[in-house]
């Protein structure tokens, strides 16, 4: 029982095969749609998709490309002179950086923006205390960076006129060290 289905699926696929050619030779998208039309109302799978494989994708797989010469076409008509052959595909189009939820965790294009340094050593314009132990941070540059941890009451916060390092760490976070003192995790405001 299986045998038979086997080969009378195989059968309907060469069926198909064999008469896609003809199709073929005819050109524009209604053709393409019509195609479609008829794998679609076969009902064995592997007969459908068989069907659709013989469906041409593009310019480059037998439409235009001396497919129509020797298959009943006349040798004088457009599809097998050169000068009818279809314009070359558009290139393709420009790589853009992935977007949506997580798209920060995927690699990202070359960009030719420059590195951003791993540190950099500025001058304080500006200390604000937040709130106790949380201070507020304005470089010269107008740059703000605030505390992300509160620090104790024996902690040294910076002046106005001193200079701090703030360094890049691993995982895109960032460290201001001041005066020999320990790290202390900041994000930029502003």
């Amino acid at each position: 029982m299986m045998a038979c289905k086997a080969k009378a699926t195989l059968a309907g696929a060469a069926v198909l095969l064999l008469g896609a050619g003809a199709a073929h030779a005819q050109s524009g998208d209604a053709a393409i749609a019509g195609e479609m039309r008829e794998c679609r109302q076969l009902r064995d799978e592997a007969a459908r998709i068989a069907c659709y494989d013989t469906i041409p994708v593009g310019q480059d797989q037998g439409r235009g490309q001396g497919q129509g010469q020797g298959q009943g076409q006349p040798a004088g008509s457009p599809a097998a002179s050169p000068a009818a052959s279809p314009a070359p595909a558009p290139p393709p189009p420009a790589a853009r950086a992935p977007a949506g939820f997580g798209a920060g965790q995927l690699p990202r294009p070359a960009t030719s923006t420059p590195a951003e340094p791993d540190r950099i050593t500025a001058q304080v314009a500006v200390a604000i205390e937040r709130e106790p132990g949380i201070w507020l941070l304005t470089l010269e540059d107008g740059a703000q960076w605030a505390f992300v941890d509160s620090v104790p009451p024996s902690y040294d916060p910076p002046r106005r006129g001193k200079a701090v390092e703030l360094l890049g760490t691993a995982l895109g976070g960032y460290l201001m060290r001041y005066a020999g003192q320990r790290g202390i995790r900041v994000h930029r405001v502003r």
